[in-house]
């Protein structure tokens, strides 16, 4: 992965390889500054600090394996800090909330953008997601979740259809 200033193309500020399978999916935070997230064929998500005082690359703060499969897509939660959500072979939905990982609420705990000003504010009590984020994840979860079912279903029907027509075709 690379990344240039668009100001001065010419040269690069860093370059970084996420695993040894590479990586599949990336995405930057837009409430946390600095805060990358990738994802890999290896089945996992890995969080990085792009703003680090140690390296002038990004430094790897925490991977976690997903249990989605092969992973090919990363994004976070618009309205949380810490919610990632990622996709990949596994067919369903795989959500990770970082507020309980020591090393990220060290690193990028005081980096968070507050609306309103004043940090912590609307988020709980451990500064965490706030609950009406919850019942957004909730409520997108389950839609994901009645979608596949319901794609499924209709498959298993529109196949069921296909083999009862061969065989009254194939008694004539």
């Amino acid at each position: 992965m690379c990344c240039w200033d668009v100001r001065n193309m010419s040269k690069k500020l860093w370059t970084f390889s996420g695993s040894e399978y590479g990586i599949s999916g990336v995405c930057m935070s837009g409430r946390v500054p600095g805060m990358l997230a990738t994802c890999s064929v290896d089945k996992t998500v890995a969080i990085w600090d792009c703003h680090s005082k140690h390296s002038v690359e990004p430094v790897q703060v925490i991977s976690k394996e997903m249990g989605g499969g092969k992973l090919y897509n990363v994004g976070f939660y618009p309205s949380s800090d810490w919610l990632i959500a990622t996709g990949g072979t596994g067919g369903q939905l795989c959500l990770w909330e970082m507020g309980e990982e020591e090393s990220i609420v060290k690193t990028f705990g005081d980096r968070r953008k507050v609306e309103g000003g004043v940090e912590g504010e609307g988020r709980g009590e451990e500064g965490g997601v706030a609950d009406d984020v919850d019942v957004d994840v909730e409520a997108t979860a389950t839609e994901a979740a009645t979608a596949t079912t319901t794609t499924t279903t209709t498959t298993k029907s529109t196949t069921q259809q296909k083999k009862k027509g061969k065989r009254k075709g194939h008694k004539k």
